[in-house]
């Protein structure tokens, strides 16, 4: 090979990606799993010039005619270049974490250092810390040795530290989530730098953001920079503005190595979106909802009713955190993901995260309807309208469990949700409507017999279909959104679903249609906990929202069958 990396093991190395980009040539991955055949390789000479990584730094000492002054004093070679069957050897790991310093602002002048591990990037990252001005350097060890000065983690806390340096492979894919220092303990920290570049931000940086340490950052920066110092030794040319090269390649790395997480209130659009983005980014796609059922072997609706709301809440913690530390995904993710910090946490070890920020009334749940006659009748009661939005059965429960007042969501009276629940009057009648493609051979309920009818999980139209034509003819989706993707694909044969949202899908979707003939009529009520105080206030305020016109007004806004 010409240029190249060799250690014990190389499985999750971006070496190769980087030099690449940076300067064109093609670049080896070689793992050499034994001293024996490192040593062989070596002995060889057959390249231009490698990097070296653990556990070889030392050993490939041996075979250097020359070693830099500096690779010299910290022990360790990381760059090797042949220049006619000579090996020369050089430290750029040195040169890439003074960079990553420099670049965000560390300042080691007159400072107290600690320094996690006891390795050779222990070496390394001293010698920067020294050679920047730093008062002091201690080193943590989880053995400490007393003669070496060393210091266990517990001390390390009131050391009064001012710079924490992560050398050890705590906290590194796949073992994301480990921290052996307490940082939140520490006050003086001005900063937290962790040579671990995978997760993006390991649980020490995560733990010292949170705790509002001014710099907290990963060592993804300081591989790209000692690779960009190791190119310029292997072809014997300095770049014209290495900071500039480094900072290019480090936001393209995580542009293209970074997860995107989509959070957002339920029939946002996240799944659809994600599905779209994913396809045109090239990476793979994840709904968590989804990888829920794959995992538990339920649905969502028989999870809910077996374990309750917080029973589905860990399962959806689980998997987030089973999906958060890898990269190159699309995440979809449900709209209750928001309700536990360690999920958005576990999103953004390695990855960023977006809101879909959609209007309340254009969610295609009928959710400007709910909301606006929600917000008239707490008007009339003189109470305060606290919202929390969630999925469709999650709601449901919710209030069955006393953990909310109300639940509104285009909620229709059956027979069945009576016996677990108390409605009020009726606030509006429903139509579930038939989405269909252009020239589909459906032309009335009739003709959903044998049909693939898709619905949304929990909903009456689900309820219905399932009734009227069987389980294993209808396909229950997170949202109307996704059902809709589904017809468009072909998956389905055509989608049951309010009219509102119907109205407003076969609106952006080319192709599609609603049928004159609805598929049934409902009346819309709202949802409260067996025997609760709240059900006569409720009516009466229905009752004088009715009689003023202000109910009808809201109706006519959102739920018409035009």
């Amino acid at each position: 090979m010409e240029y190249g990396l060799i250690g014990a093991k190389l499985g999750h190395s971006y070496s190769k990606i980087i030099h690449e980009m940076l300067c064109g040539y093609h670049y080896d991955l070689c793992p050499l799993p034994t001293e024996e055949e490192a040593r062989a390789f070596l002995a060889k000479r057959q390249f231009k010039a490698i990097n070296v990584t653990i556990p070889y730094k030392k050993l490939v000492m041996e075979y250097c005619s020359y070693i830099d002054p500096r690779a010299k004093s910290i022990g360790a070679v990381n760059t090797v270049v042949n220049k006619n069957g000579l090996l020369y050897g050089y430290n750029t790991d040195y040169m890439g974490f003074a960079h990553l310093c420099d670049a965000h602002g560390v300042s080691f002048a007159g400072k107290t250092v600690v320094i996690l591990g006891t390795g050779g990037t222990h070496n390394t990252t001293s010698a920067v810390a020294r050679d920047k001005g730093a008062a002091k350097v201690l080193t943590v060890s989880r053995h400490p040795d007393p003669e070496k000065g060393e210091l266990s983690y517990a001390e390390a806390v009131s050391s009064g530290a001012q710079i924490v340096i992560n050398t050890t492979p705590a906290g590194m894919y796949p073992n994301v989530g480990v921290c052996n220092l307490d940082v939140a303990a520490m006050p003086d920290l001005e900063a937290v730098v962790d040579v671990v570049y995978n997760p993006d931000k390991t649980e020490l940086i995560l733990r010292a953001e949170e705790a509002g340490v001014p710099v907290a950052v990963g060592g993804l920066e300081m591989l790209v920079a000692q690779a960009v110092y190791a190119a310029e030794y292997f072809l014997d040319r300095k770049f014209e503005d290495a900071p500039v090269e480094i900072r290019r390649i480090t936001a393209a790395l995580r542009r293209d190595m970074l997860n995107i997480a989509l959070i957002g209130m339920p029939s946002s659009g996240k799944t659809t979106l994600g599905r779209m983005l994913a396809k045109s980014l090239g990476r793979t796609f994840v709904d968590l909802d989804e990888e829920i059922v794959k995992t538990d072997g339920r649905s969502i609706p028989d999870i809910f009713a077996a374990e309750g709301e917080d029973g589905f809440r860990t399962k959806e913690t689980a998997e987030t955190q089973r999906f958060g530390k890898e990269g190159r995904q699309l995440i979809s993710c449900g709209g209750g993901i928001v309700k536990k910090p360690e999920n958005l946490r576990a999103l953004h070890q390695n990855g960023i995260i977006l809101f879909i920020d959609r209007p309340v009334d254009a969610l295609a749940v009928g959710g400007g309807s709910v909301i606006d006659t929600a917000k008239a009748i707490a008007e009339k009661l003189g109470l305060e309208l606290q919202i929390d939005d969630m999925d469709f059965d999650a709601a449901l429960l919710s209030v069955q469990q006393g953990k909310a007042d109300i639940v509104m969501a285009g909620v229709t009276v059956t027979d069945e949700r009576k016996a677990v629940m108390d409605f009020s009057d009726s606030y509006a009648t429903g139509i579930q409507s038939i989405i269909v493609p252009e020239g589909s051979d459906i032309a009335s309920p009739d003709d959903l017999a044998g049909k693939k009818i898709g619905t949304q999980r929990g909903t009456t139209g689900y309820i219905y279909c399932s009734d009227d034509f069987g389980d294993e003819n209808v396909v229950a989706y997170d949202d109307g959104l996704t059902a809709v993707q589904a017809l468009n694909n072909g998956q389905v044969d055509a989608v049951v679903i309010d009219n509102a949202p119907a109205q407003e899908f076969v609106a952006a979707n080319p192709g599609l249609k609603v049928l004159d003939t609805s598929y049934a009529e409902e009346d819309y009520a709202i949802g409260m906990a067996k025997g609760s105080s709240l059900e006569d206030a409720v009516n009466a305020a229905l009752k004088e929202l009715k009689a003023d016109g202000t109910l009808q007004s809201i109706v006519d806004k959102y739920i018409t069958a035009e």
